[in-house]
């Protein structure tokens, strides 16, 4: 296993193209390309409380430049603190956000301000007395996901994206 202690702020800068046009949140831009803006926003916050257009992403054509959205990561989903095994590059992760204070799960959103990982590897890292070098990376090539939601009554495909979060991470060890 590999166990991760962990701010739970994460800063984002992401562009991404799309094959279906993709809209910002609620009436802003729309285009193929979606992007970061330079924001911070917790993830609890919801589409409700975002002014319109979203000011966490932008979409449009392809000139559009990228900035850092920082999220700080509350809850992984309404109420939700807690995520168990959930496929990464090399095996399962799960995740706790946790409070510094008291070490303890939080149960509620703005409390949080550490995340706590455990990840399954798909191998197993095997060390023994005759090891003499261990290393440890971190991987965030899975570290964002859109959110949005389809307008079907606008029609099918009319996605309207109000930012780019934070998603899984993996972690890799090597002993020689």
């Amino acid at each position: 296993y590999g166990y991760i202690l962990m701010a739970n702020t994460f800063g984002i800068k992401a562009k991404k193209q799309f094959t279906n046009t993709m809209h910002t949140y609620d009436s802003g831009a729309s285009g193929n390309y979606c992007w970061t803006k330079d924001a911070a926003a917790d993830s609890s916050d919801s589409d409700e409380t975002w002014t319109n257009p979203s000011p966490l992403v932008e979409c449009g054509g392809a000139g559009g430049t990228a900035g850092t959205y920082t999220e700080t990561l509350d809850q992984f989903g309404p109420s939700e603190y807690t995520v168990e095994a959930t496929p990464v590059t090399g095996g399962t992760l799960s995740a706790d956000l946790i409070t510094d204070a008291a070490g303890l799960l939080v149960t509620a959103p703005n409390i949080a301000n550490r995340l706590y990982g455990v990840q399954t590897f798909t191998t197993p890292v095997v060390v023994t007395s005759d090891s003499t070098v261990f290393t440890v990376s971190f991987g965030v090539n899975q570290a964002s996901s859109m959110w949005y939601y389809e307008d079907t009554d606008e029609g099918a495909n009319q996605y309207q994206v109000y930012a780019i979060g934070s998603g899984p991470f993996s972690s890799f060890m090597t002993v020689e």
